[in-house]
C-alpha cells in the first residue's frame, strides 16, 4: 500500500488555476462575437455613431480585439490584460 504523505498547510502550487467553465464561457461569448464582426459587419456599423469616420475598419479592429481578448483570458499569463482589455473595450463601445 502506497503511504500517504502528510498535507502541508503551508505549500502553494505554482500550477496555473484550471479553466473553470465560467472562463471558457465568457472566453467563447467573446469569441464569437468578435467573429460576427466579420461574418456580420453591417449590423454593427448600423449601430457605430455617425460621428465616427472609417466603420468598417473600427469594426474590423473591435472584432479583432473582442476575439484577442477572448483568447487571452484563457491563457494564464495574459489573463488579467485581458480582462482588462475586455472591461476597456466594453466601456468603449
Amino acid at each position: 500500500m502506497p503511504s500517504r504523505l502528510p498535507l502541508n498547510p503551508g505549500f502553494r502550487s505554482t500550477a496555473p488555476p484550471p479553466l473553470t467553465r465560467r472562463r471558457r464561457l465568457l472566453a467563447a461569448l467573446f469569441v464569437a462575437t468578435g467573429l460576427l464582426h466579420f461574418i456580420a459587419p453591417r449590423s454593427y456599423q448600423a449601430v457605430a455613431p455617425a460621428w465616427l469616420p472609417w466603420h468598417a475598419a473600427l469594426m474590423a479592429v473591435s472584432g479583432a480585439a473582442e476575439i484577442a481578448g477572448g483568447l487571452g483570458v484563457l491563457v494564464a499569463p495574459l489573463r488579467r490584460a485581458a480582462g482588462w482589455g475586455l472591461i476597456a473595450l466594453s466601456i468603449a463601445v
